[in-house]
C-alpha cells in the first residue's frame, strides 16, 4: 500500500519521509487515533438490519437519464484505461517517460506540442510505442480517454460486479466493487440517504473495493480531466452514474422491502 500521506518516490509537494517503514507507521497511526476517537464518540445503534444485494452485469449497461446530469440516457462503454492511468498518481508516479496525467484525446500528441510536458526524444518515442498498439483501440464512448489499455476486448475485467447496500438500525453501509473518489464517495452518500432518511438512516458509510473490482469510479468532471483516476475509470464517462442509479434502485427496494434480483451470473 502507498502511504496516503506520501512516501520517499511521491511527486514534489507530495512527498513523505525517506523512510517508507516511518510513512506506513504514519498514516497508521492516524488511523488508529480517528478510530478511536470515533469510537469514543459512539452511541447505541437501533433499528432493523437489512440488505439487498444481486450481481448487474456492466457490459452494454443502460443509465436512465436522470442519473446522467441532464445528457439524456447513457450506455456504459468497453473498458479501458488511459494513457494517465500509465502515469500513476502523486503519491505513486510511475515516472515512465512521455506519461503524465492530463493526456486526453483531444490534447494528445506524440510530440506532445500541445501540453508540452515531456517533449523529449525518449517520451515521444515512448508514445509513439504505445500508439501503434492502441490506434486500434480508440473508443468514441470513453469519450476524452485516450485508450492506452483496451482492457474489456483483451479480457483484463469483469463486467459482471456485485453491488450491496446494507442496514444495521440507523446505518446504511454501501459496498463498491471498485475505488471511488472521495467527490464520487459525497455524491453517492447523497443519492442513498435521499432514499433511506425518512425510514430512519441517518448515517451512510461508503465501501470501497468490497466484493469484486471494477477499477476507479470517477465523477463526470473528474473524467473529462483525465488524471490518473479518470483514465482507470473503466466503463466511460458514466460508470459513476451506473452506480448511483444501482445503489438508489437498492435503497428504495430496502426502504419498501422489495426483493431485488441479479442481471448477471457471478463469473466463475
Amino acid at each position: 500500500m502507498l502511504a496516503a500521506g506520501g512516501n520517499a518516490n511521491s511527486k514534489p509537494g507530495y512527498q513523505g519521509s525517506d523512510n517508507e517503514w516511518g510513512n506506513v507507521r504514519r498514516d497508521g497511526q492516524l488511523q488508529l487515533d480517528k478510530a478511536v476517537e470515533l469510537w469514543n464518540q459512539g452511541v447505541p445503534v437501533a433499528g432493523p438490519v437489512d440488505v439487498r444485494a444481486r450481481w448487474v452485469d456492466l457490459k452494454g449497461y443502460q443509465v436512465d437519464g436522470k442519473f446522467t446530469n441532464g445528457t439524456g440516457n447513457k450506455v456504459l462503454c468497453m473498458p479501458a484505461r488511459g494513457y494517465s492511468f500509465a502515469a500513476g498518481g502523486e503519491n505513486g508516479p510511475s515516472n515512465i517517460p512521455g506519461m503524465y496525467e492530463g493526456m486526453t484525446r483531444e490534447n494528445f500528441r506524440i510530440n506532445d506540442d500541445i501540453n508540452k510536458v515531456d517533449q523529449s526524444f525518449l517520451g515521444s518515442l515512448t508514445r509513439g510505442a504505445f500508439g501503434i498498439v492502441s490506434t486500434v483501440s480508440q473508443d468514441d464512448c470513453q469519450a476524452e480517454k485516450q485508450v492506452l489499455l483496451p482492457t474489456g476486448s483483451w479480457g483484463w475485467i469483469n463486467t459482471q460486479q456485485p453491488v450491496q447496500l446494507m442496514r444495521i438500525g440507523n446505518i446504511a453501509i454501501v459496498a463498491i466493487p471498485g475505488e471511488p473518489t472521495t467527490m464520487v464517495g459525497r455524491r453517492m452518500r447523497a443519492a442513498v440517504l435521499a432514499q433511506l432518511k425518512d425510514s430512519g438512516v441517518d448515517t451512510v458509510i461508503i465501501n470501497g473495493l468490497a466484493n469484486n473490482y471494477s477499477g476507479y469510479l470517477s465523477t463526470r468532471e473528474e473524467f473529462a480531466t483525465q488524471h490518473y483516476e479518470g483514465a482507470s475509470t473503466e466503463y466511460g464517462p458514466y460508470q459513476t452514474a451506473a452506480y448511483i442509479q444501482e445503489y438508489t434502485q437498492l435503497a428504495e427496494a430496502l426502504r419498501d422491502g422489495i426483493e431485488v434480483y441479479d442481471s448477471a451470473t457471478p463469473p466463475a
